[in-house]
């Protein structure tokens, strides 16, 4: 059942949908391109059968150095909707000027609006559930048929942590502030600004990681994980794979809780 809050959205919603621009309307679907899979995601659980959307990257896309392919660039001349992250991820920053100019009457959404930015070297907010929920407004202003298992997600989520009293977690690339700061949780980089560890930090890690009880290096597929099995062999541990960019948003963030709720 829809809480106070959702039918409020939907409420909001069904104007939106009644007026908006017409040119939106003169083919079946609305074609909707989206910057990462995260965020095609939200757009097919609120447009559902109305929309077709793409993705730019995909999840074993690096959005730190990612270029867009010729093919891509040309067919944003078709879309509607553009989907930002709009955190400032790097392919953001280079492209999007571009993106816009190819296509000036593209209509575009910037999906951060209202989000606070922990750090400018930081823009993975979509890690965050609370996040998730506020650039899935931002998509259409709406959550029309936004899936309602974010809603309970969150609690899950407070549960299983409080259960297994994680305090800190190891993770080779720091993409998972947003979601440390909701359920006060300290994430420790292994990388460091975008540059493999020194022997030096290698020792702190290692020794934050027994100090803290730390069995599981947590890693994704775009990165090399040579430092990070470094880490699991001296702390006898394992390094677990959670891709940041899965388009499976809700069970790629239940697999990160139940790896860390385990460790």
């Amino acid at each position: 059942m829809l809480n106070v809050i959702q039918k409020l959205i939907v409420l909001i919603a069904i104007p939106l949908f009644l007026f908006s621009p017409s040119h939106l309307y003169a083919k079946d679907k609305i074609t909707v391109m989206a910057s990462i899979p995260p965020l095609q995601y939200f757009v097919e659980q609120i447009g559902k059968d109305r929309v077709d959307v793409f993705s730019m990257m995909n999840s074993s896309s690096n959005p730190h150095v990612y270029e867009p392919s010729p093919k891509q660039l040309a067919f944003l001349n078709k879309a509607d909707i553009y989907i930002k992250v709009g955190s400032g991820i790097e392919f953001e920053l280079a492209w999007m000027n571009k993106i816009i100019a190819l296509n000036p009457k593209m209509l575009v959404c910037n999906s951060s609006k209202g989000i606070f930015i922990i750090s400018s070297k930081d823009p993975h907010v979509w890690s965050s559930v609370l996040n998730a929920k506020t650039m899935a407004m931002n998509i259409f202003n709406t959550l029309v048929a936004f899936d309602p298992e974010h809603d309970s997600l969150d609690v899950e989520i407070r549960k299983k942590l409080a259960k297994s009293n994680l305090k800190s977690f190891i993770v080779f690339h720091p993409s998972w502030a947003y979601f440390a700061r909701d359920y006060g949780l300290e994430q420790m980089p292994i990388e460091v600004d975008g540059k493999e560890p020194s022997a030096k930090n290698l020792e702190y890690i290692i020794s934050f990681a027994n100090k803290h009880n730390i069995k599981t290096v947590i890693t994704g597929p775009q990165f090399n994980h040579k430092s990070a099995d470094v880490v699991a062999k001296e702390i006898k541990g394992r390094v677990e794979f959670v891709d940041n960019l899965s388009k499976d948003y809700v069970g790629n963030i239940k697999k990160l809780v139940e790896m860390l709720s385990s460790n």
